[in-house]
């Protein structure tokens, strides 16, 4: 779900735009949102799996392996989705100067 929070849409659907010629924001919302539903069952399925783990019976009392699941599930697992979904980013150098050029050209492009 961190992807849908690093990633800059609107850039990245105009630098699509300027190379393919075609512009896709739908494909790029359905993306996102299949992408966060998805990813929305596996965090509820697995927190559930994690709490079953650290609870040894139902309806007894959590033993020591709680602190840690809930760390795992709150900070670590997080942490690590958005620093995944980031790294790709890294090669996505578009600077404000150059998406300025982006948006002049597809103006020009659509004789606006």
């Amino acid at each position: 779900m961190g992807c849908e929070l690093v990633v800059p849409n609107a850039e990245v659907i105009d630098h699509d735009e300027l190379v393919s010629g075609e512009r896709k924001e739908g494909v790029y919302t359905a993306v996102v949102v299949l992408v966060t539903k998805v990813a929305s069952a596996l965090g509820i399925a697995l927190s559930g799996l994690a709490l079953q783990w650290a609870v040894l019976a139902p309806g007894g009392a959590p033993d020591g392996r709680m602190d840690v699941v809930m760390l795992w599930a709150m900070a670590i697992v997080p942490g690590l989705c958005v620093t995944a979904a980031a790294l790709p980013l890294l090669r996505f150098a578009l600077t404000e100067t150059e998406h300025a050029g982006v948006i002049d050209e597809l103006a020009k492009r659509r004789g606006v």
